[in-house]
């Protein structure tokens, strides 16, 4: 939405018509029917302008069943409606003004193109902000992309902690946002755990479901997180690119985004490179973080302008563990000899491509949320935290293409996804759920009191680090490792399960031998903590060290394979921080008996 905030008071001398004109129902809703349109505090475009224009899909209500006339009707024919909007998926704060009624759609009618979206796969609850994009813009395309996952697997598997982070400055308005879940909220200090530096905490399933639907984002710009990315150079120019990068220090470098859609054969859009850029290493001023500005790391000037490795979780660096993001991705850059400019964008912009687009985590949306069931497995291998990323880069993008006259009126398409027994609609929290908060205060004072969980994978004889568990010899059975936690502590409950290809969780059988990538959930008195399973040299997570976790290691080396999460971790076999040719020959020395 083309929204920003004025402060500005127009002060006027003349008197607003007070004769009201009877109109619908207080509370209806209705739908903003075209970009633009301008909403004051005062009837007839007096007072003051609350936002610079509502656009395509803004949902507004009545608050009123009368309209002010008009003193314009070459401006506005119908005259003005009191309404308020609440900007839900921005700052989440109300405002009350009016709008042209011209403007406002209150009856929408889906039968026009029920067929076509139907046909398409669409329900119904998606056909009435379709249909307002579809009236303003003909040639746009929408494809439904049925997931066949059910929404609250989804949901559930988006909110684990360390999955889905929102920022909150202000943390005596937005705890409501924050998850209650072990690793966000401590209970005995009754204190929320920021997760990264910048006031990022792990977002609650509420707030996440929200983010995840796809029916709150259906209005003209942030519809554009749905936008496929594949290179369209028919509107997807260096103008576009010069107008993302306006103001700031990416500027210069725009053409070499241009070359990097195509760059290695790959077919990626340019835009959304640079919007991810802008995103990812553009500070407030328009400078470039220490990922992307040539910054020294160790002897060389490094570039990383999609902040590629910058994980959430750290990295190992010289074997020790970097919790820093920025320092990872510049660790990563100075790995991969990205020492100028256009060798991180076209090098980066390929790794993108061959690691997401061409693995059908080809919008913004399936970037931060891969439900695609594709190759790295659902909930995994996502390319941010940040839940509001991809209405934020979706908006820059539509600012882009909105400067260029008529690209609006190509022929985009949106990729928009379909889950199985969605609920009629969802919303953000209005408040912190008290009544789970409570009890976890109330039990703090018996957790204290319970073995720490952590002190009891140590005492096993094991590794614990970022909710990670390591030291695991290879052919370990469930029973062996529930048998040794319980030899620490006899009152824990030791559970394990895995992820199937559909990317549900199922628990394993006793005589089963523990994979890199399995899940294990003790429980000690009130306290229960999930960790991921690393066995080092395990690399695909069956549980075993073959030629298969030998292929694996050498194509992330040949960078013609990705590694995340615990199975990245498990190919740096000698826990140097970093995977190289001596990991890879320490499988093939294992396999050869060596």
């Amino acid at each position: 939405m083309k929204k920003r905030l004025f402060i500005l008071f127009i002060f006027v001398l003349c008197i607003t018509p007070t004769l009201r004109i009877k109109a619908l129902e207080v509370n209806q809703s209705g739908y903003i029917n075209q970009k633009g349109v301008l909403f004051y505090s005062s009837p007839n475009y007096q007072g003051n302008k609350l936002l610079n224009t509502l656009d395509t899909g803004d949902k507004i209500t009545l608050l009123s069943t009368d309209v002010t006339p008009s003193n314009d009707t070459n401006r506005c024919k119908s005259g003005f409606y009191h309404v308020s909007f609440y900007w839900e998926s921005y700052n989440k704060k109300t405002y009350n003004g009016y709008v042209c009624a011209d403007y406002v759609q209150l009856d929408i009618d889906t039968n026009k193109y029920a067929e076509e979206f139907r046909n398409a796969g669409f329900p119904e609850s998606y056909f009435e902000k379709l249909t307002l994009l579809k009236d303003q813009h003909p040639n746009w395309k929408f494809t439904a992309y049925k997931t066949g996952l059910s929404w609250n697997d989804v949901v559930t598997a988006e909110s684990v902690v360390g999955i889905s982070y929102i920022q909150v400055a202000d943390l005596s308005k937005g705890t409501k946002y924050i998850s209650l879940d072990s690793g966000s909220y401590d209970p005995a200090t009754k204190t929320y755990v920021m997760k990264e530096s910048g006031n990022w905490y792990a977002a609650n399933a509420n707030t996440v479901a929200y983010y995840l639907d796809p029916r709150n984002f259906l209005d003209e710009v942030q519809v554009f997180m749905f936008e496929n990315l594949g290179y369209n150079s028919t509107y997807q120019t260096l103008d576009v690119v010069q107008n993302i990068f306006k103001n700031t220090d990416l500027y210069q470098y725009s053409p070499y985004y241009i070359e990097a859609a195509s760059y290695n054969r790959n077919s990626i859009s340019p835009v959304s490179l640079a919007a991810s850029s802008r995103q990812e290493v553009v500070t407030s001023n328009g400078k470039l973080s220490n990922s992307a500005n040539g910054t020294i790391f160790k002897d060389k000037q490094v570039y990383n302008f999609f902040n590629i490795g910058a994980f959430s979780s750290g990295c190992k660096i010289d074997g020790k563990l970097e919790k820093n993001p920025v320092t990872c991705a510049q660790y990563y850059a100075y790995n991969k000899n990205w020492n100028d400019p256009k060798t991180s964008i076209l090098k980066g912009a390929s790794e993108i491509a061959e690691g997401y687009i061409n693995q059908k985590q080809n919008t913004l949306y399936f970037k931060k949320y891969n439900v695609t069931s594709n190759t790295f497995g659902n909930y995994s291998h996502q390319y941010m935290t940040n839940i509001q990323a991809p209405s934020s880069e979706g908006r820059t993008t539509y600012n882009a293409y909105s400067k260029i006259n008529g690209l609006l009126d190509s022929s985009i398409e949106f990729l928009i996804p379909i889950y199985e027994n969605m609920p009629e609609k969802t919303a953000l929290p209005v408040d912190v759920d008290n009544t789970k908060k409570e009890e976890l205060d109330n039990e703090a004072k018996r957790e204290e009191e319970t073995a720490s969980i952590v002190d009891i994978v140590n005492k096993a004889g094991y590794q614990y680090s970022n909710d990670y568990i390591s030291g695991v010899p290879i052919g370990t059975t469930v029973q062996a490792f529930i048998s040794n936690i319980k030899g620490t502590s006899s009152s824990a409950t030791v559970t394990v399960t895995t992820t199937d290809s559909n990317g549900s969780s199922k628990e394993i059988s006793d005589s089963t031998r523990l994979g890199t990538g399995d899940i294990v959930t003790i429980k000690s008195g009130n306290d229960s903590r999930s960790f991921r399973i690393v066995i080092y040299g395990d690399v695909n997570g069956d549980g075993k060290i073959s030629a298969v976790d030998y292929v694996k290691v050498m194509n992330y080396m040949m960078s013609s394979g990705s590694l995340n999460g615990s199975y990245k971790i498990a190919a740096d076999i000698n826990q140097d921080g970093k995977i190289s040719a001596i990991d890879y020959v320490k499988i093939m020395n294992y396999i050869m008996n060596n």
